[in-house]
């Protein structure tokens, strides 16, 4: 069964077509990559099934629902980390993670304690401001956030970046 369909997703930048016509399958439980050579719209792909951009036509369905018409798939079925891990540079980790958390009914204490926050290894750095953590850190930190609400599905941009 898919999670996540993907129909003639049409996408332009101006007066180009970045993508057009695509159609796509994620299947449940398994492990999707989409590769292809840089500019070719990979990311852009991602921002339009994560649910942050706006395909110029087709349809996008998460779990049979059209992902487009139920915005709250977005926030809570699905977890981005984009690319360039895109964190407050004057927040610490901690403040991100409760604004992230804010919106779940899940407890940071609990995650760090024995959850994915400790597989992460976030707890020695919580207390640093984003722009002050490596970029391994950030994007550990970035993972942390999109895992907050549990998500259905995770989509990773570049994950072995940093």
């Amino acid at each position: 069964m898919s999670i996540l369909q993907a129909n003639e997703i049409t996408i332009r930048i101006i007066d180009k077509t970045i993508i057009h016509g695509l159609s796509l399958s994620v299947p449940e439980g398994k492990v999707t990559s989409i590769i292809g050579p840089n500019g070719c719209g990979k990311s852009t792909l991602l921002h339009i099934l994560s649910g942050t951009d706006t395909p110029d036509s087709g349809t996008i369905l998460f779990d049979g629902k059209d992902l487009l018409k139920n915005p709250s798939l977005q926030s809570t079925k699905i977890g981005y980390v984009a690319q360039n891990n895109p964190l407050f540079p004057d927040m610490t980790a901690m403040d991100h993670l409760k604004l992230w958390y804010s919106a779940t009914e899940y407890s940071i204490e609990d995650d760090l304690k024995d959850g994915f926050l400790s597989i992460l290894k976030i707890e020695p750095f919580l207390h640093k401001k984003a722009k002050a953590l490596s970029g391994g850190m950030q994007k550990r930190l970035s993972i942390a956030c999109a895992l907050a609400s549990r998500p259905t599905l995770l989509l990773l941009d570049e994950p072995d970046a940093a």
